[in-house]
């Protein structure tokens, strides 16, 4: 009884385990889709005005990911 209890608190959790490496997986692959569409909208409209406006896009983008990793 004991054993069977056990094996699936381990079963549900390696599950659990799999749908959020799944969910990161989803998210890893749709990152550079929308990034490439976010750089070349910012960098098209900010080149001539503010071509700094990149690093700043790029410096924000990595804070999130940094705040998302805590």
């Amino acid at each position: 009884m004991h054993c069977a209890c056990v094996l699936r608190f381990h079963y549900a959790l390696f599950v659990h385990t799999g749908k959020v490496f799944a969910i990161l997986a989803a998210a890893d692959n749709a990152v550079p889709l929308l990034s490439g569409v976010l750089y070349t909208q910012v960098y098209n409209a900010t080149i001539t005005s503010a071509p700094s406006t990149i690093f700043w896009v790029t410096f924000a983008s990595q804070i999130c990911v940094f705040i998302l990793i805590l």
